[in-house]
């Protein structure tokens, strides 16, 4: 049975678009490695390069508020971190250099953090809540740098936040977590 990656690398992938985005200077280093053994990789988001229509503008921010609807809609925490029931989105990467669009992916991965912290067994609720505090940590850098997206600054700071152990350590819980109880 093919699983999806689980919900904390679609908010590491979009975050990556917002930085890649909004500060230009950043990697793809920025983006933690996770013990997904075992896991069929698939992505919810399309390739902006395959030539697509892709949903940008106030369509895009749209689309980014129904992906999170869809999410919070779920009260299984399996069906959000491995977004089995969202179908695929077609977001214009350049969608998220609108600071509006960048609010949506904030509030929007708050939310659904908080909502999979409420719902989640207690043994990964201490790891959603690293990686929630962590990913706002990340977009409160990008906002702060959204004026100027060159500086080095953002991509440092990035690195030091998406880099920590604990961080790294909640992001393969969750992975195992997704491994042995999803199915």
């Amino acid at each position: 049975m093919s699983r999806r990656r689980p919900l904390s690398v679609l908010a590491a992938g979009l975050l990556s678009v917002v930085v890649l985005g909004a500060a230009s200077c950043s990697t793809s280093r920025e983006i933690p490695p996770y013990a997904d053994e075992g896991f069929h990789r698939t992505t919810t988001t399309g390739d902006p390069l395959d030539g697509a229509e892709l949903a940008s503008g106030a369509a895009g921010v749209e689309e980014l508020q129904r992906l999170f609807d869809r999410l919070l809609a779920s009260n299984d925490p399996c069906a959000i971190l491995t977004q089995r029931d969202v179908a695929e989105n077609r977001l214009d990467p350049t969608v998220f250099t609108d600071p509006g669009a960048r609010r949506v992916l904030a509030d929007g991965l708050v939310r659904v953090f908080d909502h999979l912290i409420s719902i989640a067994p207690p043994t990964i609720t201490a790891a959603l809540q690293a990686e929630k505090d962590v990913f706002s940590q990340v977009l409160e850098v990008v906002d702060r740098y959204a004026t100027n997206p060159n500086d080095p600054g953002a991509t440092d700071e990035i690195e030091v936040l998406v880099n920590s152990q604990q961080f790294l350590a909640s992001g393969q819980q969750i992975s195992q977590f997704v491994s042995t109880s999803c199915r």
